[in-house]
């Protein structure tokens, strides 16, 4: 008997222990799931989020059910997903670091059966289509995207619970939560944009770390840019048979940048990307009887992409952080041109005008190169 009743009160011991845990894991909350609906920035961004993205996202999209979204790679990430025209509309920034074109259509299909979505843009970007490194990052899951009647779904919100309020690095997250110390650097909001504020990787250094990264992915080879173009293409195909209104951006890249792609041997396939892009736009569109979605390009836009490049650190005013990841504020004027829909009829790209769009850009890099040969050079002697 009285092995009997050590026994029961040792079990009682454990399980109120791990009620403790389990709720205080829940009330701390790090990950942004069970409190989501009332979250704010301050609250979301007691630590690092970017990490986790994979894991919270498609949680929060759930609770959400946007109406509106945005998606991209990190470079999208700064784009806070609010204007006059959306309204009251329920948006979420659905960009994730790293996001590759096939996360990016099982996201989008997911957003749209939590949804659905009226309007979505995609932003996109040169490298996001030369990476072959993974099809998928750190964190995805497929099970977590599947609906409600998928068996391995139900295994995966299980795994996702005791993931983040049973373990040791739920519990780990959550203490830091609660008791940080260090100045909040990359600020995340609920509408899934952020800020980053860090003075890591940022000015010369960035640019420096960015060039070091083209340069590698060159050598990449043209299977992995032909099969992330099919991927695009089942982009299009899904939001077309969905009937979303899409937009298409092609993000944003300092001038110094565009130029590098010559000492690196990939200019030539810079310039097939965007031919392709709409190629691939008005293929699909006439496949599914629909017009093309409309295509913006950014890379033209004087006094921006043109900056003088930074000595050490990134001036307050810069327009980049490190020639690729753009300010909020730029972010928040592009959000502007994409959603005006006069600006996106004069200037949405085709196969007929493209050459149009790329030649000022032409024009603009010779001009930076005459006019900041000395940096240019300072800069290259530290990437190739």
């Amino acid at each position: 008997r009285g092995m009997n009743y050590y026994i029961r009160h040792t079990l009682c011991a454990l399980l109120v222990l791990i009620a403790v845990i389990v709720s205080f894991n829940i009330w701390a909350d790090p990950y942004n799931l069970y409190r989501f609906e009332s979250a704010n920035a301050e609250r979301m961004s007691r630590i690092d989020q970017g990490l986790s993205m994979r894991l919270s996202k498609p949680w929060q999209v759930r609770q959400l059910r946007p109406d509106t979204a945005l998606i991209g790679s990190s470079r999208s990430g700064s784009i806070k997903p609010q204007h006059q025209r959306w309204g009251d509309m329920r948006s979420f920034n659905l960009s994730m670091a790293g996001l590759t074109l096939y996360e990016m259509l099982r996201t989008i299909q997911h957003a749209q059966a939590n949804g659905p979505l009226n309007e979505l843009i995609i932003g996109l970007d040169y490298e996001t289509f030369i990476s072959g490194d993974y099809q998928v990052g750190l964190g995805f899951s497929e099970n977590r995207l599947a609906g409600n009647d998928h068996p391995g779904f139900y295994r995966q919100a299980l795994r996702d619970f005791l993931d983040t309020t049973f373990t040791s690095s739920a519990l780990s997250r959550s203490l830091s939560a609660i008791t940080r110390r260090t100045p909040i650097t990359t600020w995340y909001y609920p509408d899934g944009s952020w800020d980053n504020r860090s003075r890591a990787w940022r000015g010369e250094a960035g640019y420096v770390s960015v060039g070091r990264n083209m340069r590698r992915l060159a050598a990449g080879d043209s299977e992995t840019f032909a099969a992330n173009m099919a991927f695009f293409s089942g982009i299009l195909d899904f939001c077309h048979q969905q009937g979303i209104a899409v937009t298409l951006f092609i993000s944003p890249e300092h001038i110094f940048l565009t130029d590098l792609r010559n000492s690196v041997g990939s200019s030539e396939r810079w310039t097939l990307f965007h031919h392709e892009l709409a190629r691939v736009n008005e293929q699909r569109a006439a496949a599914n009887a629909r017009p093309p979605y409309p295509l913006l390009g950014f890379n033209d836009l004087e006094g921006i992409v043109d900056d003088p490049l930074p000595r050490g650190d990134i001036a307050p005013t810069a327009w980049f952080r490190d020639g690729i990841h753009f300010s909020n504020e730029l972010g928040s004027l592009l959000l502007n041109r994409i959603l005006d829909d006069d600006y996106g009829r004069s200037h949405s790209l085709s196969s007929a005008n493209m050459n149009e769009y790329l030649a000022p850009i032409e024009a603009l890099r010779k001009s930076f190169v005459e006019s900041h040969g000395k940096d240019i050079a300072r800069y290259q002697r530290k990437i190739l």
